[in-house]
């Protein structure tokens, strides 16, 4: 980036992740040019890092700054396992007993786009029926539940290679005429008219003090579920109370997934040796593929049963307990997994870990074999894991802390609030899954308490699934969303927001298929408001004429 470097495009969109790299090439297919800004360079670099950290507030000590957040070009592509399961119908429902619950676009709409979405995320065809998987891959170790009768249902979830956008898309983007790539630019102001509600041009800025100004027609914003509202909140001197912010709802409802991991399950008979429902087996395994799919399972209470019972979504799997898990050494063998995937940060707690797995090498080694051999006989026991669907509350929250990163903006801090509602959900799937183990005779539960009317456990902040969702939310009304059923922001005519900050409920399942085809979505949005308009005019600025993944 050269120093107060100005460039002009049809659109600037802000963060180089999944949903801003697919808008960037679905536009340049339709002809249209693009200068994406990207906080990042092309790996993990801690000064870039180092923006991403903030503060948590209120009773859950949500951890959001490392380990769960990428910010080089790929966003979180650069650190997600690959899991894909698309929405189902009834997460678009407004349902009486989920509190402001309901999409303002229909479940068909949104299903039109998923097929595309699978193409970009590597992914076979659009088929998430567990007895057609079951069958495709025709072993004796994979085999469903007898969940009829129940209240339990199966369904399975697909995986991205995964697909790494700012590493498998590179020369596409590097080589594209339409599309340009600039790394390191912090976007530091929006510039709009007196009234906030036409943006003119972003100020980006890198950590070494060079600026670059971007106008466009059309600004799309993709920096994530937390960094979306915070630019919002901080960057528009024209709109104190934030851009796009007139009704005060930029960086509320805030979601994650809360996941909880108890148990312990002991299986019987040949169901020792199923592992269609195991996360330890069937993550990534070759076992578990039928014509290049991987796929995995999952158990969730029927919509028959949430709607009588006031849950909202869930899913539950096994996860198999081997040697050596649960201790220190195997919390730190986590942690230098992490590392080494530019997860967290080299500090002074290496030489610590070190010294933990050195202490104890037989149960190191133990667990080490346990996720690396192939598993020739069953684990003693089992866990059960559960994550729920958040119910959106306007209370659960990103705002600016008082603290400020090395540009000088507000650090984000972030409030996650969920109530009982979610509690029940988790303590109902887990009773009627101990319920249908004992009934059917495949195995026995060992359970905790209930969480219902205790306080989220303190593993919640690591059990999270750092599923950032919710914070510009998408509504009809410019009461009750941030964006409209277009991704545009209500108060500001040519600003969109792509990502899972535009959901206004998120299911139980994994966001990204979804995100990337509603990102889908507004590229086709984008593309007809440019033909409306008249073609896309010659590109002005010469700088514009090749496009550069460039500092």
């Amino acid at each position: 980036m050269d120093a107060e470097q100005r460039l002009q495009s049809d659109v600037c969109i802000v963060g180089g992740g999944t949903a801003g790299l697919v808008i960037a090439m679905e536009l340049e297919a339709a002809g249209i040019a693009c200068v994406v800004l990207e906080s990042g360079g092309l790996d993990v670099e801690e000064a870039s890092r180092d923006l991403n950290r903030g503060s948590s507030a209120g009773e859950i000590d949500y951890q959001f700054g490392d380990g769960c957040r990428s910010r080089f070009l790929g966003g979180s592509s650069n650190c997600w396992g690959g899991f894909c399961r698309a929405f189902e119908p009834s997460d678009f429902e407004r349902r009486s007993w989920v509190a402001h619950s309901g999409w303002p676009i229909g479940y068909a709409e949104f299903q039109s786009y998923v097929q595309k979405a699978h193409q970009w995320l590597k992914l076979g065809p659009v088929n998430y029926d567990p007895a057609h998987w079951v069958a495709a891959i025709g072993r004796p170790d994979v085999q469903r539940f007898p969940l009829a009768g129940t209240g339990l249902m199966d369904a399975v979830s697909h995986f991205s290679p995964p697909v790494r956008f700012g590493r498998d898309y590179r020369r596409r983007l590097r080589d594209s005429r339409l599309i340009t790539v600039v790394l390191h630019a912090n976007v530091v102001r929006f510039d709009s008219t007196p009234e906030g509600d036409v943006l003119e041009s972003v100020l980006a800025r890198s950590l070494n003090g060079r600026q670059l100004s971007v106008s466009a027609e059309r600004f799309v914003l993709a920096a994530g579920g937390i960094e979306n509202p915070r630019l919002l909140l901080a960057c528009s001197p024209q709109r104190p109370e934030g851009l796009a912010n007139r009704n005060g709802l930029v960086g509320r409802y805030f979601m994650d997934h809360p996941r909880v991991q108890v148990g312990r399950l002991h299986m019987h008979g040949d169901w020792k040796r199923s592992k269609l429902y195991d996360i330890k087996f069937n993550y990534h395994h070759r076992h578990m593929a039928a014509a290049g799919t991987k796929v995995a399972g999952q158990v969730m209470p029927t919509p028959e049963v949430r709607e009588r019972l006031g849950l909202t979504n869930s899913v539950m799997w096994l996860c198999s307990v081997f040697p050596g898990e649960g201790t220190p050494q195997a919390e730190a063998l986590f942690r230098a997994k992490q590392r080494s995937l530019g997860h967290r940060a080299w500090d002074e707690s290496v030489l610590q870990d070190i010294r933990t797995v050195m202490a104890a090498p037989l149960t190191s080694l133990r667990f080490v074999g346990g996720r690396v051999v192939p598993r020739l006989s069953p684990a003693p026991y089992l866990d059960l894991a559960c994550v729920a669907e958040p119910v959106p509350n306007p209370d659960s929250r990103v705002t600016l802390g008082e603290a400020r990163d090395a540009l000088g903006i507000p650090r984000a801090q972030v409030e996650w609030r969920m109530g009982e509602q979610e509690k029940h959900t988790i303590d109902t799937g887990h009773r009627l899954f101990a319920d249908f183990l004992q009934t059917r005779g495949v195995g026995r539960a060992e359970l905790p308490p209930p969480l219902s009317g205790q306080p989220w456990p303190a593993s919640l902040e690591r059990q999270g699934t750092w599923h950032h969702m919710g914070t510009t939310r998408m509504h009809g009304s410019p009461r009750q969303g941030v964006v409209d059923v277009n991704c545009r922001a209500h108060d500001c005519k040519n600003l969109y927001v792509a990502g899972s900050s535009v959901f206004p409920t998120v299911g139980a399942n994994y966001p990204t298929v979804n995100l990337v085809a509603l990102a889908v979505r507004l590229s086709d949005h984008l593309v007809r408001s440019f033909r409306q308009a008249g073609e896309p005019a010659p590109l002005r600025d010469a700088a514009m004429e090749r496009s550069a993944v460039s500092s």
